[in-house]
């Protein structure tokens, strides 16, 4: 099975290095994602504690790409920092997926 991917861009961007970064790729929901935020010692206690943060630590793995910073730069406390606006096109990133995979045939 292919995983999907859908991209799209920030209306504000997230800092890093210097730079503001907009353009973003995030990819399908894995159940190893929702593992792999209890498996890390960085994220496993909030995540336990809080569902909201568990969310954000989950949209955290699954993005791609987002500018040029680096992926083990784009974690949950990244994406609390940025802008609801662009957490919400995250999100709206997200629901376009699942549009596609329920449409997809292969």
């Amino acid at each position: 099975m292919s995983v999907l991917t859908e991209a799209g861009s920030l209306i504000i961007g997230v800092e890093h290095g210097g730079e503001l970064h907009k353009d973003f790729e995030i990819r399908e929901q894995l159940v190893m994602d929702s593992i792999a935020v209890f498996e890390d010692p960085a994220t496993a206690e909030r995540a336990e504690k809080s569902d909201a943060y568990f969310g954000v630590a989950l949209m955290a793995s699954r993005i791609i790409r987002l500018g040029s910073i680096p992926k083990e730069a784009i974690t949950a406390e990244m994406l609390m920092g940025m802008h609801q606006r662009d957490y919400n096109e995250l999100v709206a990133a997200d629901g376009r997926l699942a549009e596609k995979r329920s449409r997809f045939q292969g």
